[in-house]
């Protein structure tokens, strides 16, 4: 029950993240600058893939090798 509640949440966070990236204005610097909040939704959608996989993978009572999560998220600090 506690798996499938969580999971749900992931999800639904995941894909209200798909849904304020659709949202966002299409940038119009045709010299490709970077744009800011569609920057950080990316960033906010990978961590909420990350953390349905990081969650499936404990409720399932799997062991969790933290090296991936350490080269993606370890250096910023």
């Amino acid at each position: 029950m506690l798996r499938e509640r969580e999971l749900e949440l992931v999800r639904q966070f995941a894909d209200a993240l798909s849904n304020a990236e659709a949202a966002l204005p299409r940038p119009n610097d045709p010299a490709g600058a970077p744009d800011f909040k569609r920057t950080r939704v990316r960033e906010l959608q990978r961590l909420a893939k990350l953390g349905e996989t990081l969650l499936t993978a404990l409720v399932a009572g799997k062991v969790i090798d933290p090296t991936p999560f350490l080269k993606v998220y370890g250096d910023d600090q």
